[in-house]
């Protein structure tokens, strides 16, 4: 349970949702790109806010797939499968 607070509460505050990321340091802004709640919350106000189709948000799906396909990559080769 703390392991999830941990991380829900940088990727919130870092992602943009609260904060704008143009204001953050560009040492912060940088590594906002690495959390995948960022490129969430860009294709969530760009679908309710703008009502943007699938060709405006192509960079933010791109991030979030690449994202997603790392944590994948990273799970996977942790996992180890034990016969108790």
């Amino acid at each position: 349970m703390q392991f999830a607070f941990l991380m829900m509460l940088p990727s919130v505050l870092l992602s943009g949702f609260v904060f704008p990321r143009s204001e953050m340091p560009g040492i912060i802004y940088a590594a906002s790109f690495a959390i995948p709640v960022t490129y969430f919350i860009e294709i969530l106000r760009g679908v309710v806010l703008r009502d943007a189709d699938f060709l405006d948000l192509v960079p933010q799906v791109i991030g979030l797939s690449t994202c997603c396909g790392i944590i994948l990559v990273l799970s996977v080769r942790r996992f180890r499968k034990q016969v108790a």
